[in-house]
């Protein structure tokens, strides 16, 4: 009797088919994305640079303007894709949450988008790794917001999770609120290698991309240990060389 029940409760409430926005129940006519109802779904990250990701404005296009003087600004991950702009409120309005609000339970929805992407891409992946925070930050939030992405992704993938990567300075000063110049010149230096990397091929988490910085220094200090490619997936990033932060 108790097995009838759950079974009647799973088809009257399904599992894992509330909006990851609005927090509503999707029928199968209400659902247009695997997070999103059709209601709250955002633009979908369809046109983007070959490179770092990032969406591009016009479909002529194929690298932004940073990306084709790329021996200047000096990108040292292989490639970057995410699955939404991080320009749409309900994209923000997640991210802040996970990030935030104690919305780690967003991260098992969120990484169904980015697994996608990742599956669609001709990578081949040894590792995954994600974005670390400083232990006294990691501390006072409770939780890695990248880490729980990551998480997800690797169990999904079958592919080792490892904290290959660790923050060695803690900044009080935000990176989000900061421009990307000072991004950059605030992250130059603050990763470590935590773990051996050599000749392995890495897929590094992030939970969004706005002035490359992080992903960036990150994946030079993966670079820096050996690593023979380095890929990021995140879930949002920012359009084409309008840097955008929280």
């Amino acid at each position: 009797m108790n097995k009838i029940v759950k079974t009647i409760a799973k088809l009257v409430y399904p599992d894992g088919l509330c909006c990851i926005s609005c927090g509503n129940e999707m029928f199968v006519d209400d659902r247009a994305d695997v997070c999103f109802c059709k209601k709250c779904l955002p633009q979908r990250n369809a046109h983007y640079c070959k490179i770092c990701g990032v969406g591009l404005p016009k479909s002529t296009q194929d690298y932004c303007n940073s990306c084709l003087h790329i021996g200047k600004e000096g990108i040292y991950f292989d490639a970057a894709r995410a699955p939404y702009l991080y320009r749409d409120d309900s994209v923000k309005a997640i991210v802040h949450d996970l990030k935030y609000n104690g919305g780690q339970y967003l991260a098992e929805y969120m990484s169904k988008a980015m697994i996608e992407v990742v599956k669609a891409q001709d990578w081949k992946i040894d590792e995954i790794t994600y974005v670390p925070l400083h232990w006294r930050k990691e501390q006072k939030r409770g939780y890695n917001q990248s880490k729980c992405l990551a998480k997800y992704i690797s169990e999904a993938l079958n592919i080792p999770l490892t904290d290959a990567l660790k923050k060695t300075v803690y900044t009080r000063t935000s990176a989000a609120r900061l421009g990307k110049d000072d991004r950059k010149k605030l992250l130059e230096g603050t990763f470590a290698l935590n773990k051996d990397v050599n000749k392995k091929n890495i897929l590094l988490v992030d939970d969004v991309m706005t002035s490359k910085a992080t992903s960036n220094e990150c994946s030079k200090t993966l670079k820096e240990g050996k690593a023979k490619h380095v890929y990021v997936i995140t879930f949002a990033t920012s359009v084409g060389d309008n840097e955008q932060t929280y």
